[in-house]
């Protein structure tokens, strides 16, 4: 229990330190702030995973490996997840880039496409004086990374064109991981 106990509360100190860096993303005003964030956040989400792991295969490999595996096929599958993933080890291994942002954004929508059945679809300005509708003097987003030869790209956000903000990957990817760790406690009663 010695094993369990001591890996785990390393995986709860990670999820902690997570959490604080999400948190602190939320009020980043330069970019030098939110890629310090970032870059830490996405190091200690992958070593709640890491430490979970340890934790498991030291009471009980078997029944361990049963339990992960459909978290190990959601986190391969998920492209947010599989992007942190790698994101982490371009990080951690390379000298590239992993957030970027635009200076001076806005954002000006056109309009939609209204669908009715049996109908033919219609434009239907949203903003017919073309007015930014989002002003901001920073924009911070992820970017495209490289882990092992092997581009990987951020995932959409939702409710914005583009690749999905650090802020609302952190919170989606934060979700997983906590939901993971709560699993594990029911699971094996750490």
């Amino acid at each position: 229990m010695g094993k369990l106990s001591g890996a785990f509360s390393v995986a709860k100190r990670e999820l902690s330190a997570a959490e604080r860096h999400f948190k602190n993303m939320k009020e980043c005003e330069s970019f030098d702030d939110m890629d310090i964030e970032w870059r830490g956040f996405i190091v200690s989400i992958e070593k709640v995973w890491k430490k979970i792991e340890r934790a498991g295969v030291a009471v009980n490999r078997g029944k361990f490996g049963q339990f992960q595996k459909p978290y190990k096929a959601q986190k391969k599958q998920d492209r947010l997840l599989n992007y942190i993933l790698h994101a982490r080890n371009s990080d951690e291994h390379s000298v590239q880039e992993v957030t970027g942002h635009l200076s001076n954004y806005s954002f000006t929508p056109i309009g939609m496409v209204q669908r009715t059945m049996g109908k033919p679809d219609v434009f239907v300005p949203v903003n017919p004086l073309r007015k930014p509708t989002i002003k901001m003097d920073i924009k911070f987003e992820l970017v495209d990374v490289t882990d092992r030869g092997q581009a990987y790209s951020p995932p959409w956000g939702n409710g914005v064109p583009g690749p999905m903000s650090p802020v609302e990957a952190a919170e989606t990817a934060l979700n997983f991981y906590r939901n993971y760790m709560n699993a594990f406690v029911a699971e094996f009663g750490a």
